[in-house]
C-alpha cells in the first residue's frame, strides 16, 4: 500500500533585483510591488495550507520541487502567483501548489511604517513515500504541560457534573474559578477566574464531522486546524497562529490550536467594555480544544489577557502559569456519553 506525505519547505527569498518597487512597463513583478530585500520588514507568514497529491500524479509518483514566486499584499494575503520553477503541469501538481498558496497569510512586509506589497519566492517539495504513515504526535500546547503552583496544586478542588443532551460532563477547578451556565448561547459553561480575564469555555455539543477516539492523521489535524482559524475569523477575532497539534484526553483526542490575541476587543463587544479591555490589557492567549464523544463534538477554548502593567520579562511566566492551569483543567476533566 503507498501512503502519500506532502513535505515542503518554505522559503522567502528576495529577487536580485535592487531600487524601489518596480516600475510601470514590468510584465513581472507587477507594478508597484517591492522586493524583499528594500523593505525595513519582510512578511511573516503566519497560516499555512498544504497543497494536495492529485490522484494522477500520485499514481505516477511524481516527486520534486515547485517554485512559486508570489506577491503578498499589503493586507497580508496572497495576489498573483507565477510558477518560477514547474514540477508537473501535465497532472495538476503546480496547480494545486498555486491553490494552496493562494490560501496563505502572511504578517505584511513594511516600509517606512506602512504594510506594503512584496514579492517572494515560495518553495514546495512533494514527495511520495512507500508504507505506514508515521504515528502521530501527541503533545500539548506550550505551557500546558508546565507544574502548578504547589499552593493550587495542593488546594481542594471543587468538582461538577453536568448532563447536557447525551453527554455527561465531570468537570474540576481549584479556588478562585467560578463555574457557571452562560446565557450566551455560543457557550454552555463557562469558568472564569475572580479579578482576571481568565476564562475557560465550553461550547453546547455539536454533530461531530470527524472522529477523535483515536490520532488524526496529519491531514485530518491540518483541515480541524484551518477550521478554527476560520471560525475565528468569522468572530472578527485577529489572530496569529502559535501552532497546532493534538494531545491525549482519558477517552478521546484534543485537536488543539493555539493563538496570540492582538486584542480582546471584538466586534461584539458593547463599546465601553471595549474601551476598558483596550485600556488594560495587551492582547493575550487563546487556545482551542476539540474533542469527541460518540457521534457528539465538544469544542473548549481557553482565553488569558495579557494586562498592560506587566513587565515584557513577566509574560512569557505569566502565560505560562496560565497555560499549566488550563492543562491541569483539562486532564482531570472526562467527557461521557450517558447510558
Amino acid at each position: 500500500m503507498i501512503t502519500t506525505r506532502l513535505v515542503f519547505c518554505v522559503a522567502l527569498l528576495s529577487w536580485q533585483q535592487v531600487g524601489g518597487p518596480t516600475q510601470p512597463g514590468a510584465a513581472w513583478p507587477p507594478a508597484g510591488v517591492y522586493q524583499a530585500s528594500n523593505v525595513d520588514v519582510r512578511p511573516r507568514l503566519l497560516h499555512q495550507v498544504k497543497p494536495n497529491y492529485t490522484r494522477q500524479a500520485m499514481q505516477a509518483r511524481i516527486q520534486g520541487e515547485v517554485i512559486l514566486s508570489c506577491v503578498v499584499l499589503a493586507d497580508g494575503s496572497v495576489g498573483e502567483v507565477r510558477v518560477s520553477k514547474s514540477l508537473d503541469a501535465t497532472l495538476g501538481l503546480d496547480d494545486e501548489a498555486i491553490a494552496a498558496v493562494k490560501q496563505w497569510r502572511f504578517a505584511p512586509a513594511m516600509k517606512a511604517g506602512s504594510p506594503v506589497p512584496v514579492l517572494v519566492d515560495i518553495n514546495l517539495s512533494f514527495t511520495v513515500r512507500s508504507g505506514p504513515p508515521p504515528t502521530p504526535t501527541l503533545t500539548w500546547p506550550e505551557g500546558f504541560e508546565a507544574p502548578i503552583d504547589e499552593a493550587t496544586k495542593q488546594a481542594e478542588w471543587r468538582e461538577d457534573t453536568f448532563e447536557v443532551l447525551n453527554l455527561r460532563i465531570k468537570i474540576a477547578y481549584p479556588p478562585g474559578w467560578t463555574l457557571t451556565k452562560s446565557p450566551n448561547e455560543r457557550e454552555m459553561l463557562s469558568l472564569t477566574k475572580s479579578d482576571e480575564v481568565a476564562m475557560l469555555g465550553i461550547t453546547p455539543p455539536q454533530s461531530a464531522t470527524i472522529s477523535m477516539d483515536h490520532p488524526l492523521t496529519p491531514e485530518q489535524l491540518q483541515r480541524v486546524a484551518d477550521a478554527m482559524t476560520r471560525k475565528a475569523a468569522e468572530q472578527g477575532m485577529k489572530l496569529e497562529s502559535l501552532g497546532f497539534g493534538q494531545a491525549p484526553a482519558a477517552s478521546h483526542i484534543w485537536a488543539w490550536h493555539a493563538f496570540r490575541m492582538a486584542s480582546l476587543v471584538t466586534p461584539n463587544m458593547p463599546s465601553i467594555g471595549g474601551a476598558l479591555a483596550a485600556q488594560l490589557y495587551d492582547g493575550g492567549r487563546l487556545w482551542e480544544f476539540q474533542g469527541t464523544a460518540g457521534e457528539s463534538g465538544v469544542t473548549i477554548f481557553c482565553i488569558a489577557g495579557i494586562p498592560r502593567s506587566l513587565a515584557d520579562a513577566a509574560r512569557t511566566s505569566f502565560v505560562t502559569s496560565h497555560a499549566a492551569v488550563f492543562g491541569e483543567i483539562l486532564r482531570r476533566m472526562s467527557i461521557s456519553i450517558m447510558p
